[in-house]
């Protein structure tokens, strides 16, 4: 278990899970308790192998159970199927029925907007000087995938600090996470939905993941040329790393399991007065909400969806007090119940 950002973890191979029982198909459960606020991530393994990365919110929106499915990732390491368990004896054969995230309710972003998804083109700044760049993309939950080290992006041009600016265009209905690497380098795991939301421009931050992989910025692209928005790291219109924007700052939310019970969003701000603002739904999960002038700090709501006017009383959720500054160019994940959450 680990939190991903650099935080707590548990020494390899971990902690041992608990033998809960067997399942309608004789096979044995484990069960292990994870405190969202101190690890947001885990891998199941044993007898040599083990799972893929596994998000504690995503698992715990599609129901808590999980089993390995017959696909691997780009690493050998067991892709993993979610659904709902509801206790052993007349329970669950997960190997039979599950929702599976690629059949049933995503709890990863994938676009859901024309039926079987839209296809986007992402421009990636090839900030880290990297000879050749190259994407590759799969299907969360065990659907195509390209072989490593993915298709060659496309050279589009320079950026206004002399950065090479590559694009690739992606069909989600058919792939749902990219990862641009090269040079022995590579970013993490991309969702193309919320790359999407915040505008189709990516860059490496300085930062990595546990396993040292850059970290991504998000900023929305404009094009190429005078009027274009394509310096990313530096006081551009849409700024990802500092906070002197002169355009609009939009802010993402991944509501995980919050997004339940026709429940809607809204976004309070403060800091500068204060108001409320819709969000808008992405789909599976993602909402966005642009920041009006003048706002420093934010707190995403989960709100009665039998009600239209964004008042506390009509709040059933609620994050802790958030600075806009640091969501720029990122998500907010909710990992539970309790206010927990982290800018991913």
């Amino acid at each position: 278990m680990w939190m991903e950002g650099g935080g707590e973890s548990t020494a390899w191979p971990g902690v041992a899970a608990t033998l809960v029982g067997k399942n309608d198909i004789g096979e044995d459960v484990y069960s292990v308790t994870v405190d969202s606020s101190v690890y947001d991530y885990v891998i199941f393994n044993g007898s040599g192998g083990q799972t893929a990365d596994v998000s504690v919110a995503e698992a715990a929106a599609a129901g808590c159970g999980l089993y390995c499915l017959d696909t691997t990732d780009s690493q050998g390491h067991y892709n993993v199927g979610f659904y709902e368990f509801v206790g052993l004896g007349g329970g669950d054969d997960p190997t039979t029925a599950p929702v599976d995230p690629t059949t049933a309710e995503p709890t990863t972003a994938q676009p859901t907007q024309g039926g079987d998804g839209e296809t986007y083109t992402l421009y990636f700044s090839n900030n880290k000087g990297w000879s050749s760049v190259n994407v590759y993309m799969w299907m969360e939950g065990g659907g195509e995938s390209t072989a490593w080290p993915g298709v060659a992006a496309t050279l589009v041009g320079k950026n206004d600090i002399g950065e090479d600016v590559y694009s690739v265009t992606v069909d989600s209905s058919v792939y749902d996470y990219v990862i641009f690497n090269g040079s022995g380098g590579q970013t993490a795991d991309v969702s193309v939905a919320e790359a999407a939301a915040a505008g189709c421009g990516l860059y490496c931050l300085d930062t990595t993941d546990s396993q040292g992989h850059f970290n991504v910025g998000m900023y929305e692209f404009t094009g190429l040329g005078e009027g274009g928005n394509t310096d990313p790291t530096q006081g551009g219109n849409t700024d990802p790393t500092q906070g002197g924007n002169t355009g609009s700052t939009t802010l993402t939310l991944n509501a995980g399991q919050w997004d339940k019970d026709g429940a809607r969003f809204a976004a309070y701000f403060f800091g500068n007065g204060e108001t409320w603002v819709d969000m808008s739904s992405s789909g599976n999960s993602i909402y966005t909400v642009t920041v009006p002038d003048g706002y420093s700090s934010v707190i995403f709501c989960r709100m009665n969806g039998s009600t239209t006017d964004n008042t506390w009383n009509n709040k059933w959720n609620q994050t802790s007090d958030l600075s806009v500054s640091d969501g720029i160019g990122k998500t907010y994940y909710i990992t539970g119940w309790d206010n927990s959450g982290y800018w991913g």
